[in-house]
Protein backbone atom coordinates (compact mmCIF):
# COMPACT_ATOMS: atom_id res chain seq x y z
CA UNK A 1 0.00 0.00 0.00
CA UNK A 2 1.47 3.64 -1.08
CA UNK A 3 1.41 6.13 1.56
CA UNK A 4 -1.05 8.73 1.29
CA UNK A 5 1.08 11.95 -0.55
CA UNK A 6 -1.88 14.18 1.33
CA UNK A 7 -1.05 12.55 4.66
CA UNK A 8 -2.89 15.13 7.09
CA UNK A 9 -1.58 17.94 3.87
CA UNK A 10 -5.89 19.04 3.85
CA UNK A 11 -6.32 19.30 7.54
CA UNK A 12 -3.48 21.58 7.81
CA UNK A 13 -4.69 23.86 5.17
CA UNK A 14 -7.99 24.39 6.44
CA UNK A 15 -6.21 25.29 10.18
CA UNK A 16 -3.62 27.97 8.76
CA UNK A 17 -5.51 29.02 5.44
CA UNK A 18 -6.98 32.13 6.36
CA UNK A 19 -4.30 33.72 8.50
CA UNK A 20 -2.10 32.70 5.34
CA UNK A 21 -4.34 34.80 3.08
CA UNK A 22 -4.11 37.84 6.08
CA UNK A 23 -0.99 37.57 5.61
CA UNK A 24 -0.29 37.56 2.11
CA UNK A 25 -2.74 40.45 2.03
CA UNK A 26 -0.41 42.83 4.21
CA UNK A 27 2.58 41.48 2.30
CA UNK A 28 0.66 42.88 -1.09
CA UNK A 29 -1.75 45.19 -0.19
CA UNK A 30 -4.24 43.35 -2.55
CA UNK A 31 -6.63 40.00 -2.03
CA UNK A 32 -6.70 38.73 -5.27
CA UNK A 33 -2.34 38.96 -5.03
CA UNK A 34 -3.05 37.48 -1.87
CA UNK A 35 -4.91 34.78 -3.08
CA UNK A 36 -2.39 34.20 -5.40
CA UNK A 37 0.47 34.51 -2.99
CA UNK A 38 -1.41 31.77 -1.01
CA UNK A 39 -2.39 29.00 -3.40
CA UNK A 40 1.74 28.97 -4.31
CA UNK A 41 2.53 29.15 -1.06
CA UNK A 42 0.65 26.16 -0.28
CA UNK A 43 1.67 24.47 -3.22
CA UNK A 44 5.09 24.53 -2.67
CA UNK A 45 3.94 23.00 1.31
CA UNK A 46 2.51 20.15 -0.33
CA UNK A 47 5.26 19.28 -2.52
CA UNK A 48 7.79 19.35 0.17
CA UNK A 49 4.69 17.79 2.88
CA UNK A 50 6.16 14.14 2.77
CA UNK A 51 9.61 14.81 3.55
CA UNK A 52 8.66 17.50 6.59
CA UNK A 53 9.63 15.99 9.59
CA UNK A 54 8.18 18.60 12.34
CA UNK A 55 5.10 19.42 10.89
CA UNK A 56 4.15 21.10 14.71
CA UNK A 57 6.62 24.27 13.47
CA UNK A 58 5.33 24.71 10.07
CA UNK A 59 4.54 28.01 10.28
CA UNK A 60 7.67 29.16 9.81
CA UNK A 61 8.41 27.67 6.65
CA UNK A 62 5.12 29.00 6.05
CA UNK A 63 6.66 32.83 6.34
CA UNK A 64 10.11 32.12 4.80
CA UNK A 65 8.34 30.60 1.98
CA UNK A 66 5.66 34.10 1.75
CA UNK A 67 7.98 36.23 1.64
CA UNK A 68 10.07 35.77 -1.55
CA UNK A 69 7.13 34.36 -3.57
CA UNK A 70 5.63 37.97 -2.79
CA UNK A 71 8.77 39.06 -4.39
CA UNK A 72 8.59 37.34 -7.56
CA UNK A 73 5.07 38.08 -7.65
CA UNK A 74 5.91 42.00 -7.61
CA UNK A 75 8.64 41.74 -9.89
CA UNK A 76 9.35 44.63 -12.23
CA UNK A 77 8.09 42.68 -15.49
CA UNK A 78 5.09 41.98 -14.26
CA UNK A 79 2.03 44.00 -14.95
CA UNK A 80 -0.01 45.74 -12.24
CA UNK A 81 -4.04 45.68 -12.23
CA UNK A 82 -5.36 48.75 -10.65
CA UNK A 83 -9.39 48.90 -9.89
CA UNK A 84 -11.75 46.25 -10.02
CA UNK A 85 -13.44 44.93 -12.62
CA UNK A 86 -15.21 46.94 -15.28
Amino acid sequence: MEPNPDDGFSQYVKQVRSELRRRAFLLCGDWFEADDLTQKTLVKMFLLWPQLDNREELAGYLRSWSAPTSAVARSPGRPVVTGGPR
